[in-house]
């Protein structure tokens, strides 16, 4: 609990890119409130910085992981 207040003081957009990546973390548990939450919450400047971060974690795109963990309830019947 210590470690996350901390990296989340001493650099938020490594936090919430941390937050989204163990959001989307699994093929069936994606959790879609921290993941939501994260999005919404966050001004265009510091999504950019999150972008940034995310990649450097995982080396992949935040915005093709969104696409594909929400896809299925984005999509119309």
């Amino acid at each position: 609990m210590l470690r996350t207040v901390i990296l989340c003081i001493d650099s938020p957009e490594k936090h919430f890119a941390e937050v989204i990546r163990a959001s989307t973390v699994g093929q069936w548990n994606t959790d879609k409130d921290s993941l939501t939450r994260v999005i919404v919450t966050q001004a265009e400047i510091d999504m950019k910085k999150i972008k940034g971060e995310f990649f450097k974690m995982s080396n992949t795109n935040l915005d093709d992981v969104v696409t594909r963990e929400v896809s299925g309830f984005t999509e119309t019947s």
